[in-house]
Formats: C-alpha cells, structure tokens, sequence
C-alpha cells in the first residue's frame, strides 16, 4: 500500500474514513468479475481503514468486507486465505452464513487444523445445520469435534474445565451427540470424579454409544460406586466384569485385590470366606502388578496380601519394591517394618519405622513397631520411651500398657513400671503378672502375692505365675504356703530346676535339711554345674555339719564360677573353722579382690594372718577394715593383738582401751591392756624415754599396787631421770633432779642411794651441813663402789665448811679408794687446796702433779715441756690461792 495513500487518510475525521471505506467496497464489487486482483486491493485499503481503533463500531462493516475478500479469494482458487478471512470473519461477526461455515469446515478438515480457536465455529455449525440437511461438509465437522474432544493430552486444572465446557457446548448443539457424553465421562473418570463420570456414560448407553471401553468405564465407574457405599460384594463384583472387558488395564484388577484384602483385614480368622478372599485377593494384585509394575500402590497391595497370608518373604519383596517407586509413604516402610519383625530382623525393622516416623510423626502404629523391634533386641529405654508415646495416644491400649511395664522393669525403673500397669491389671492378665513382678522388685511382697493368688485360678497351667507366688510366700513367711505352690507348679510341669532348687531353701528355712538336700540334688542332676545350686547345697552341708561334702561343693561352684563371692566368703569359713588357715586364706584373699570395699572380708583376712603369725600383713588389713568402717570388737581385738606382735604398743592399746571401754567386766581385756603397758614402757626405756616409760609402768602397776618389785623398777626410773638432770648440758638441775629422787624414794624407800642422792641436791643448792649430816649417815649402806665417790664429796663437803681435817681425812681415804685414774684425779683437786689452806704447798704441789699425770695419762700424756708448763702454772694457782687463804 503506498505512502501517498496513508498521507492522504492523515488528519481525517472518523465520518471521513467510514465513507472512504465504503467507496474502496463499492469500488472492490464493481471490479469483482472484471479485475479480482485490483478489488483485492480495494478490499485490502477498506479492511485497514475499519480495523482502526476510531471505527470500533463499525463490526458488521468490517465482517461483511471480510466475507466479500473470502468470496474472492475463494472464486479465484486460494483457499487458504479465503480460510483465513472467514476465520477473521467469524471472529468480527456474532454469526456467518452456512456455506461460509460448511467452507470452513472443509478446509480445517483438508488441513488438519485441531487449533481450539476453531472448535467454537464447529459449534455454530452443528447448530446451523441440525435442522437443515446435511451436507457431507456436516460429517466432516463432527469427525474433527469429535477427534478433537478425544485428544488424550494432559491438561491442568483450566484445560479440563475449557474441555468440559466445550463438550457441553456440543452437547447443547446436538444432544443426542453419543460421543460427547462419552468424552465427558472420560474428562471426569481421569479426574476421579466417577460419580459424574458414570452419569455421562450411562447417557452414552441410552443413544447405543459404539466406543469400545465404554462398557468397562461404566463397570469401574459402578464399582466404585458400590466401594464408596460400602456394598463390597457388588463393587468387587463390577470390577471384574471391567477386568474381562479390558483385559489389558491393571486398574480393576487392583481395585478388586484391595477391596479383597480390606475384607481380609477386616475379618475374624473364623471367617470361612477369610481364605476365599485373600486367596482372590492376591491373584487380582499379582495380575495388577504384572500388567503395570510401576505402580508403586500396587506392589504396596501385594505385600500387604502376602503379609496376610503369612507370606513374609514375599510381602517383603513387594514392600521393598513400592518403597523404590514412592518412598513418601508412611504406611509402605510401616509394613516393610512389620515384615522384618516377622522375620526377626529387629534392627531393618527399627529403621523401617523411624523412616515411616520421619513422614508422620503421628503414626501411631509406627511407635508400636519401634517399640515391639527395640524390646526384642533387649533395648529397654528405647523400647519403653517409644511406648510411652503409643500409651500417651491411647491409654486405654491394655496390651501397649503391659509392653510398657516390660520394659520399664527392665530398666529398673519399678515404680514407673507400677505406674503404667495400674490401670490395665484389670483388662490384661499380662499386665496384672508384670505388675506383680514389679511389685516383689520392690519388696512389696504382699501385694505381688494378692496379685499371684487371683492369677492362679484362672491360670492354673502356668508355672510362671505359681513360681513367682510360691517366690513371695517365700519372702513373706508363709512358708507351708510357699510349699503347696512349688508343689502345684513340679506337678504341672514336670522336673524344673529353679523349681527344686528354690523350693529347697523354703525347706531350708523351715530346717527339714533332709527334704531341701533332696531338691537341692534333684536340682543338682537338672543342672550339674549351676554354681548356685552348688553353694546352697555347700551352705546347708554347713549346716548339717557336714564339711567335707561342703567343701567339695563350694569348691566345684568357685571353680565353675570364679566371681561367685558368696561361695568363696563360704568356703573360706569353713576351711577357717576347720583351721587350714593357709586354705582360708587363699579363699578370703580372691574374695577380697571381688569386692574390694568390703571390711569383713578384711578383717578375716587380718584375723587369718594373726592364725598363722604374719602380724605385720594382719595389721595392714586389718587397719584397712577399720578404715572401711568396721568397728566390730573381733576388728579391735585382732588389731590389738596384731599391733602387740609387731611391736605397735601405742597402736595396739588404742584398739583394747576402746574394747575395755564396751566390756569392762572382761578381765582378759584389761589384763591384755596391763601388758601392753608394760611392754610399752618397757620399748620406751629402749629409746631413752625414762618419762614415758614411767606414765606406762604406772598404769601397769595400778591394778597390783603390792608389786614391790614393780616398785622398785619404777624408782630406778625416777633415779635415771634424776641422773639426766644432774648432767644436763654440763650442769646441774637440783631441782628436775630432786622430784625424780623424791618419786624414787617414795616408790623404794629402803634404797640407800636414791636417799644419798637426794642429799647430794642439799649440796649442790649450797646446803652443805644437811648434806654432810645425811651423806656421813648413808655412807655405810651404800655399795662399795658408791662410798669412794660419796667420801669424795664429803670431803668437798667438809672443805665448803673450813673442816679441813674431816676433808682432809674422806678424801684422803677417797683417793686410796678410788679406781680407776679418771676418778681419782677428781679426788686430787680437791686434796690439793686442803693441803694449800693448810699451809702445805709441797704437799698441795704433789697432789696436783698426780692431777696432771693422771690426767696425761688418759690423754695419751703430752710432751715434758707441757708438763712442766702445766705444773709451772698449778703452783702458781696454788699460791694465789693460799694467798687468798691468808
């Protein structure tokens, strides 16, 4: 089209263009037979000026332009674009004339053109030509809305509601159009709306619809019908008739299988149609899964009819393989579960439920599952935290309850058990025993026996609940009670080893030895080597005196089972009683290291090595029981008695002043004690202490105060004491020195020496008369060896008083006396200032070199020149002091 011509249309007003566009028109049919081609132009220049926006209204204008280039382009053989401006015709226009139609119809149907703008003119057509006769072009149309409603796309939710409404619109054009119906049964039976489905098709029976599946979707469609209401025989029923219709879809097939296996399910294992059922059942799925094995539903079926069927292996291969294809479904590992628990796989069935939990967290059945897998693999907490969860949902679940119990008591947890079983001892028999069993766990004797006792009777074949009665009749003292339920549970069970053995030791307490001997060895050929029943039979061998057979069976139970602390505690006793300590001993040393805390095994052993004198090893265990809290008068006796022997006095007093003090009438005790201080003193004199060496030697002497000789040791005490205070640090301590002399006289007072030296305190306080009075009284009494050096002091005495002649004369007769050099040269000193005062320095001179030769000679003698040195001196000191004399 030319610039010139747009130029000259610019600016126009809206009037201008409608009759520019009508001139082009009149122009285009004056030129219609005469020159096609420039009428197509006109045509072409009025159809640009009408589609403008400014000639809205101008529709019929325009749709009658188009149908006129339409006719032209189909006069001249060009159909296509004849097509398309009829098609642009038909969207201008509300209606076209039939031929128009009929051409429309012809050449989509030529081209295959399906395009769903084009179903509406198919529509209009069918009403154009319902009530005229119909050209062939008529036929043609319905093949294509029929080919076009059959399409099997995948459409979304708006195509399906643009289809259903484009069917109802050929319905509405032509009701008795078979086909319609039947696609609209279709388009709902895909969305599983089978209600509105088996409407449409049972409207496409009534006009005798040809379609092959027609009658299969209308049996499915009644099936499922029957399903929804419950009428399970006739829905089952119409599914098979669709299976034999199409023999090729799996649906039916299905769903007949699970209705079949819901009934199953459903059933009571008297049901006589129960193996009908599953046995239809699992055929229809076996099918349904062989025609589609994608279907993840299907294979689910399957196991679950397998599973029913008691068909594990199976349902677990089929579980598996719908878990493969869909693993979003909780039900699916729920059963896989329940399959491996069949088979004893408890840890795949664990995680089979925790995969289903993982999906549904509510799953109640799943809990179950878990719980039941972890109790049988022994994992109580598990078990019991899964069950609390499928109790929380329904308490009222008897069975999930006494499950719960289980494992509670299995975990120690007895009165959370007792908790969980309160309320279904009434409903379950299971839970009423396990609450008894929780019960004795807690003592509570009593009310496990109530419990046992009304089981009993309703039980009267179950050891177990016998047992456990005859058990706490046991425990409560009703020991004839006790009896009769042991015996009811041999005579219904037979020969049982715990049976006989337990029912020895209720013989045992009631001492008919005789009886328990016999079960303990009917118990004994059940079980030859159950160190249990060995140690009761040893125990009650003790009892009835016979040792040897006790040794033998205790032994045997020691040597079966090494950790049996009761046995070796047992046997140790008896080889102590028997006194083959060094045999008790080995017993009591592995026992100690089964159960190191334990203070009485301590203390045998420390008793044991007291019996064969290791007292030092005694005392070191037996300081171990004390330390663990034994304070048992055997503990302080041995201890005593080990610390005695290993020279531990202080130790060993401290043990029997404590046992003295519980039992003072016990003269042995104290006589013991009386020893011990004694010996104690005894080991202070050893080590040089004279003090506490009197404090134990006084307490040993007050029970037998006429003990003169104790006496008189205790005085040599005192006097020993006395000695060290005239020689401490190189001078005297008169007044240490008197007290110790005045507790020896007391204590000995015929002794001549403890009265001398007390004197000898007057004189080294400066009391010489007191001294010379005594010392001059004493002097015959004492020991020969003793009167040189109390005539040496006398003489000292005498000279401190200016009574030369009396020193003179002692300690002259001192100095004859006197042995050995050492002393006599202490007797010379003072001889020599004797001499002095008396003006005899010669005499005075002598006596001090015999001083120094004695001296010299204990010091090996020095040279000549010190000894002259040495004289040079002493004269010069005793002239100095016979010039202090004068």
């Amino acid at each position: 089209m030319s610039s010139g011509f747009w130029d000259g249309l610019f600016g126009q007003s809206p009037a201008k263009l409608l009759v520019k566009s009508q001139e082009l028109i009149a122009k285009a049919r004056q030129k219609f037979e005469s020159s096609p081609k420039e009428a197509l132009k006109n045509l072409d220049k009025a159809i640009e000026i009408l589609s403008k926006p400014a000639l809205e209204g101008n529709q019929a204008l325009l749709g009658s332009a188009l149908l006129f280039r339409g006719k032209l382009e189909e006069t001249g053989g060009n159909r296509a674009a004849a097509l398309e401006s009829y098609l642009h015709a038909k969207q201008v226009l509300p209606s076209v004339p039939p031929p128009v139609l009929s051409f429309i119809g012809a050449s989509l149907a030529a081209t295959g053109d399906l395009k769903p703008a084009a179903i509406g003119i198919y529509l209009e057509m069918v009403r154009a030509l319902r009530d005229q006769a119909r050209p062939p072009e008529t036929g043609v149309v319905y093949a294509l809305l029929e080919k076009h409603c059959a399409t099997d796309e995948k459409t979304g939710a708006t195509d399906y509601a643009e289809k259903l409404a484009r069917l109802q619109k050929a319905v509405d054009a032509d009701p008795k159009l078979e086909w319609a119906h039947y696609y609209t049964g279709l388009v709902h039976f895909s969305r599983r709306r089978y209600p509105d489905a088996l409407a449409a098709f049972q409207r496409a029976v009534a006009l005798q619809s040809p379609k092959p599946l027609l009658g299969y979707c209308v049996a499915f469609c009644n099936g499922k019908r029957g399903a929804k209401l419950g009428r399970a025989a006739a829905a089952i029923e119409s599914f098979r008739q669709a299976a034999k219709l199409a023999p090729e879809r799996p649906e039916p097939e299905f769903e007949a299988g699970r209705l079949l296996v819901d009934l199953t399910r459903k059933a009571s294992g008297e049901n006589p149609d129960r193996a009908r059922w599953l046995q239809e059942g699992s055929q229809s799925l076996e099918r349904a899964v062989r025609l589609d094995p994608k279907q993840a539903e299907y294979a689910f079926y399957l196991g679950w009819a397998y599973q029913l069927a008691d068909r594990t292996a199976e349902a677990t291969h089929c579980l598996v393989h719908a878990i493969q294809l869909d693993q979003t479904r909780a039900e699916y590992f729920l059963h896989l579960g329940q399959c491996r628990q069949r088979l004893g796989e408890f840890q795949e069935a664990q995680a089979a439920a925790r995969s289903a939990l993982a999906l549904d967290k509510q799953y109640g059945d799943a809990y179950r599952l878990l719980a039941e897998s972890c109790l049988a693999v022994q994992d109580f907490p598990q078990a019991a935290e899964a069950f609390q969860v499928v109790v929380a949902s329904n308490p009222e679940d008897a069975e999930a309850r006494s499950s719960l119990g289980l494992a509670l008591y299995s975990t120690n947890r007895f009165e959370d058990a007792v908790r969980a079983l309160k309320p279904a001892q009434a409903a379950s028999d299971a839970a009423a025993f396990r609450l008894a069993r929780c019960y004795a766990k807690l003592d509570r004797f009593d009310q496990a026996a109530e419990i046992l006792a009304g089981l009993a009777p309703k039980q009267p074949s179950n050891v177990s609940i016998l047992y456990y009665l005859a058990l706490a009749y046991a425990h409560l003292g009703r020991l004839e009670e006790s009896l009769k339920a042991f015996d009811q549970a041999i005579r219904t069970s037979g020969s049982q080893a715990n049976l006989h053995f337990h029912r020895g030791n209720v013989y045992a307490k009631l001492g008919r030895h005789a009886e328990a001997a016999a079960d303990y060895r009917t118990a004994l050929g059940l079980l030859p080597d159950d160190p249990q029943v060995l140690f009761q039979l040893g125990c009650l061998c003790v009892q009835t005196g016979d040792e040897e057979d006790a040794i033998s069976y205790l032994a045997r139970a020691v040597l079966l089972q090494p950790t049996h602390l009761p046995a070796r505690l047992a046997l140790g006793a008896v080889h102590e009683k028997r006194e083959a300590f060094r045999e008790a001993l080995s017993d009591f040393a592995a026992a100690a290291k089964l159960a190191p805390k334990d203070p009485q095994i301590r203390l045998r052993l420390g008793v044991l090595r007291c019996r064969v004198e290791q007292y030092d090893k005694a005392l070191v265990q037996l300081r171990e029981a004390a330390e663990l809290a034994d304070d048992s008068d055997e503990l302080l006796y041995f201890l005593g008695f080990a610390a005695s022997r290993s020279k531990d006095f202080a130790a060993a007093i401290g043990a029997w002043e404590k046992l003295q003090a519980r039992h003072p009438e016990d003269s042995r005790v104290a006589l013991n004690l009386n020893r011990l201080h004694y010996a104690l003193g005894k080991q202070h004199i050893g080590e040089g202490r004279f003090q506490e060496a009197i404090a134990e030697w006084t307490l040993y002497l007050q029970p037998r105060p006429d003990d003169e000789q104790m006496k008189q040791e205790i005085a040599k005490l005192h006097f020993r004491v006395a000695l060290g205070a005239f020689n401490r640090d190189g001078k005297a301590a008169p007044a240490p020195a008197r007290e110790a002399l005045e507790r020896a006289v007391a204590l000995d007072t015929e002794n001549p020496v403890y009265h001398y030296y007390l004197a000898l305190c007057d004189a080294l306080e400066g009391r010489w008369g007191a001294f010379t009075a005594a010392a001059q009284s004493l002097l015959p009494q004492l020991d020969p060896s003793l009167q040189p050096v109390a005539r040496r002091h006398l003489g000292i005495a005498c000279l401190a008083q200016n009574d030369l002649a009396a020193a003179e004369q002692f300690l002259t007769q001192a100095l004859a006396e006197a042995a050995p050099a050492a002393a006599s040269a202490d007797v010379c000193w003072p001889l020599a200032i004797v001499h002095a005062k008396s003006g005899r320095w010669a005499e005075a001179a002598d006596q001090l070199d015999g001083k120094i030769d004695l001296e010299a000679g204990e010091e090996r003698r020095g040279s000549t020149v010190a000894g002259k040195e040495s004289r040079a001196r002493t004269h010069s000191t005793i002239r100095g002091a016979g010039e202090e004399t004068r």
